[in-house]
């Protein structure tokens, strides 16, 4: 019987799903020189930036020079609701709008 191992779902794994196989090539040597918890920190921050929360500059100046570094060597740039072809349009639309895409059923009749 042949077995797949898969690793457990984490904020590595969920910032993976936005990389490109490139990107993630490049970002893979810098998490292996890091410990979870600080990881997890950069992950977090890398994730909320690419979700179009902004880049917060973390508290530790290690991190931070890493995490801009890594921004830059990654290409890295906020997603847009249009790559997700939620949009058709370059004007950003309201939650509401989208949630209404989605989910035709909450649409007023």
């Amino acid at each position: 019987m042949k077995e797949t191992f898969s690793f457990p779902a984490s904020v590595q794994s969920d910032l993976f799903g936005y990389l490109k196989p490139h990107q993630q090539d490049i970002l893979r040597p810098y998490l292996r020189l890091i410990k979870r918890p600080y990881q997890e920190k950069l992950c977090i921050s890398l994730l909320d930036y690419l979700e179009g929360n902004g880049l917060d500059t973390l508290a530790e100046p290690v991190l931070a020079k890493l995490q801009e570094h890594i921004v830059e060597e990654c290409s890295l740039r906020p997603l847009t609701v249009s790559r997700f072809r939620i949009q058709d349009s370059s004007e950003p639309k309201s939650i509401g709008t989208i949630v209404k895409q989605l989910f035709p059923s909450f649409s007023n009749s």
